[in-house]
């Protein structure tokens, strides 16, 4: 599993205010490859201090998001500074990242319709269990063989890595202290997590011992492409039914004036804010 520096091919000395690496991960679970992109905070190579991990899923577009908010936030020291490590495909051929998107993040197979495109997927889904045992079985130990890690832990996940990581909390919450999740794809499967999921998981528990900031845009379902997702209703609805576990922090947001893809950036802020503000960071040059 080698590792190499990441970046681009201009970094003068001191002027970038993240370190970090790329690695490159075969999983025995899933029988595929990964590349992860891990960030440090300013000042880690100087620190013997541990810092919070943030995991992102969608990383091809959704870690720079991630880290440079966190860089921010944790600048105006609302948040801690962190590490921030974001899963991804190695290809940059967006066609191959949704396909191996979807057979990664959904907990059951399923046809997939592509309302942008007008196909239909109709193999190649339901492969969220093993995905999920690299991230917590074989990722997790990676990042904290390699890295000063502490408390919290932080799964962020956006429409269908955003189903993943709502599964992943009702499955194995302990896994993470929070789950951001952005706008979950909670329609897959004729509303399979609804329907059948989180009822089996509220029978056979009634504590779900972790924080959570779930959200989505005011505007989805705002037009005839993202109508029928029914994305407001359905995160209301998940909303009610987390609020009835013990131990569950939960902080639900409709963002005005968003969509789908427009929520993203707000949703990382504000819950990133939620569930980290009231960290402890660091002091500079530690």
């Amino acid at each position: 599993m080698p590792a190499h520096p990441s970046g681009g091919p201009y970094h003068p000395a001191g002027m970038s205010p993240w370190s970090g690496d790329v690695l490159e991960l075969t999983s025995r679970a899933v029988g595929a490859n990964y590349v992860v992109s891990v960030a440090t905070p300013h000042g880690y190579e100087r620190s013997r201090s541990s810092y919070p991990l943030v995991v992102t899923l969608d990383a091809h577009w959704l870690f720079g998001t991630v880290h440079d908010l966190a860089l921010s936030l944790s600048m105006g020291r609302v948040i801690p500074r962190v590490v921030v490590a974001g899963v991804g495909w190695p290809t940059s051929d967006l066609a191959e990242i949704a396909r191996l998107r979807h057979r990664d993040s959904t907990p059951t197979m399923a046809p997939f319709f592509d309302a942008g495109s007008g196909t239909v997927q109709r193999d190649g889904t339901g492969g969220a269990e093993p995905f999920r045992t690299f991230v917590l079985d074989e990722l997790l130990p990676e990042l904290q063989s390699r890295y000063r890690l502490g408390a919290p832990t932080m799964l962020v996940g956006h429409s269908l890595t955003g189903l993943f990581a709502v599964h992943t909390l009702l499955h194995r919450p302990e896994s993470f202290d929070s789950y951001l999740l952005a706008s979950p794809s909670l329609w897959w499967d004729d509303v399979v997590t609804l329907r059948v999921t989180e009822p089996e998981v509220a029978e056979a528990r009634r504590h779900l011992p972790a924080r959570v900031y779930l959200s989505a845009g005011a505007e989805e379902g705002g037009d005839r492409r993202s109508a029928p997702f029914r994305m407001v209703p359905n995160v209301e609805e998940l909303g009610r039914r987390l609020r009835r576990y013990e131990g569950l922090d939960l902080q639900l947001e409709i963002l005005a004036g968003e969509t789908h893809h427009s929520t993203i950036g707000q949703s990382v802020s504000r819950g990133l804010r939620t569930l980290l503000s009231d960290g402890e960071d660091a002091p500079v040059g530690a």
